[in-house]
């Protein structure tokens, strides 16, 4: 759910699509195990301006728009401000719910009481605030290893890449050569 400006939003659509890609296959499985993936982005503002309600994106070749990818991935962004033509009661019921908090249908009733069941269950909270610290994590881990990458193309010494790190990420001396390590290891491991 986007409440704010979505300027970054097809750079953020990149990377949950990698962090999903990455959490349905485990390491050293096949590419054909991957499964169809939808990135989705609830929106209360059109991030385009073409007011159209739904804008699904697909990998298309640039050269002939009738080539698809076929890597079986959308991500697909729902602009609650969008035209209502040609939609279903049903997406028009929904697309009123998130954009004024109407439930003027049974399925949006269902979906109310979904959310306010989802707001009592604290220990879906918890979750929450564990895979958030997870992605907070991640997306550290990611820029760690862009530092490390970008000095190890310099040729920039361990040493000075471990103190960069340190004062970047608060890191200990001991954690920063761990994660020098661990971003050898992984050069090493797709040799």
């Amino acid at each position: 759910m986007q409440t704010t400006s979505q300027k970054d939003l097809p750079k953020r659509s990149r990377y949950y699509q990698g962090m999903v890609d990455l959490n349905l296959i485990e390491r050293g499985a096949k590419f054909k195990q991957l499964k169809n993936s939808y990135i989705i982005f609830i929106c209360l503002d059109d991030p385009f301006g073409y007011n159209l309600p739904i804008y699904t994106f697909r990998n298309y070749c640039q050269q002939n728009k009738e080539i698809e990818l076929g890597d079986t991935t959308a991500k697909v962004i729902i602009n609650a401000k969008g035209s209502r033509e040609g939609l279903s009661d049903d997406m028009i019921a929904f697309l009123d719910f998130i954009s004024e908090n109407k439930t003027n249908s049974e399925f949006t009733k269902k979906i109310k009481q979904a959310v306010n069941d989802a707001i009592e269950h604290k220990e879906w909270e918890v979750e929450y605030m564990t895979m958030y610290a997870k992605l907070q994590e991640a997306e550290e881990r990611g820029a760690i290893t862009e530092r490390i990458s970008s000095g190890r193309d310099y040729n920039i010494p361990d040493k000075e890449i471990a103190e960069k790190l340190m004062l970047k990420f608060q890191l200990t001396e001991e954690e920063a050569y761990e994660e020098i390590k661990k971003y050898d290891e992984s050069l090493l491991q797709k040799i």
